[in-house]
């Protein structure tokens, strides 16, 4: 703008200045040369069709005032307001009309540039939301105020919602009431309220860390939340039930004894140290017990790892029974178990060691209509103020488990016999 402000002014002031010159000594300041000169300023600044128009006028009002007034020795009055007039006037009158016929073309264009991009810009927007429908995330544009500017196809099937909703561009917390009242959200009715608070609060933050979402009919849906430059927010949300599912699946598998589905030595160390930390926090009691099945290698040699196999897992499932839902079961070796118990003493420990060994005694693994007689050795350790961790606890529990196998199998041994027999009894 200020470009096209100097290609004009320039030419007006020196057609003023000539023009003037020329009234002020007529004999030696010639009105055609000033236009000349007039005009080759309006071409050097603007080179345009509006200059070129200019350029004509003047040449001609110039040429026009010269042969009219240049041998005039004495002009009339109403003569002498022409000459002015033609002298000052019509240069400065050719300018001004180029200038305005220059802001025209200029307004007719960015009219024309305007409705250009406006039409470009539509086309895009509509791009983008054809885009984004066809996209398999769910997505979901708010304004500053948190009222819903756009959401896609799949955003408005993952909720439920009727397009009509989504187009009176309804404020955020309205859609997550919305989509609870619909059952879209896999979640108690007395967490409602809590929901509602944290989606609004998370989506208020900005928080950009991804959430999972619990949808129903067993959705898990990865929820993202985006700050905009312009202080609104874009939602993104990813079914990731497959992944979740696989990733659960995966991390059964590293937890799990693969022959028994218990728990294997992985999660043992981890339910385990746990466990016994806490214990020893909070002063709590904890005991274990250690068992494997007495002369499992015979049974190995004389049926075959086949057989072996169904009494471990004959043996697992016995000890899954008669847990505890507080106590922990795990496979650790070939024919070895542990069960944690927190909150036990050894007496309570010595109780549900029993309770096992009697049940695995008393019912043999059926083979082929035959019946093949199955036993185990326990040993009972308590947590005190000698272990240091949970290995050492292990180890007092292996001990003892020996120590069982040494009294002659098909027993529980714990550090104080007299406990050991009064939970025999107990048991009995």
């Amino acid at each position: 703008m200020r470009k096209n402000r100097i290609s004009f002014v320039v030419p007006l002031l020196a057609a003023v200045l000539c023009s003037a010159l020329h009234l002020w000594a007529p004999d030696k300041f010639a009105l055609l040369w000033c236009s000349m000169i007039v005009s080759a300023l309006i071409v050097i600044e603007t080179v345009s069709a509006s200059a070129l128009l200019g350029i004509i006028m003047t040449l001609g009002f110039s040429l026009y005032a010269t042969v009219s007034f240049r041998n005039s020795a004495a002009i009339a009055g109403d003569m002498q307001y022409l000459r002015g007039f033609a002298i000052i006037g019509l240069p400065s009158l050719s300018c001004a009309m180029a200038l305005l016929a220059r802001l025209l073309r200029s307004l007719l264009r960015r009219t024309l540039l305007a409705r250009i991009d406006a039409s470009k810009a539509q086309r895009e927007l509509r791009s983008l939301r054809e885009a984004l429908d066809c996209s398999k995330d769910g997505v979901a544009v708010l304004d500053g105020e948190m009222r819903v500017q756009f959401a896609n196809q799949v955003f408005m099937r993952l909720f439920r919602f009727f397009p009509t909703f989504i187009e009176r561009k309804p404020l955020y917390f309205q859609v997550v009431n919305t989509a609870l009242a619909g059952g879209a959200y896999d979640i108690e009715p007395d967490q409602q309220d809590n929901l509602v608070k944290e989606r609004i609060a998370f989506v208020r933050s900005g928080n950009p860390q991804p959430v999972l979402l619990k949808l129903a009919g067993g959705k898990k849906i990865r929820f993202t939340c985006s700050v905009l430059p312009d202080g609104g927010r874009m939602l993104n949300y990813t079914d990731v039930t497959d992944m979740v599912d696989e990733a659960a699946r995966l991390e059964d598998l590293a937890n799990l004894d693969g022959l028994t589905g218990l728990a294997n030595r992985r999660q043992l160390n981890v339910i385990a140290h746990r466990d016994f930390e806490r214990a020893r926090r909070e002063k709590t009691p904890m005991a274990i017990i250690l068992l494997d099945i007495d002369r499992f290698k015979r049974v190995n040699d004389d049926f075959g790892h086949d057989i072996g196999d169904r009494a471990i897992c004959h043996v697992a499932n016995i000890c899954r029974d008669s847990k505890r839902s507080t106590d922990f079961v795990a496979r650790i070796g070939g024919e070895e178990y542990v069960i944690v118990l927190p909150d036990t003493t050894s007496e309570g420990a010595m109780v549900i060691s029993e309770r096992i060994r009697r049940r695995v005694e008393a019912n043999p693994l059926i083979i082929n209509g035959n019946h093949l007689a199955l036993t185990i050795s326990a040993g009972v350790a308590e947590l005190d103020e000698s272990c240091g961790d949970f290995a050492s606890l292990m180890k007092r529990a292996d001990r003892l488990l020996y120590e069982a196998k040494a009294k002659g199998r098909n027993r529980v041994a714990t550090v104080s016999p007299e406990a050991d027999q009064a939970a025999i009894t107990h048991a009995a």
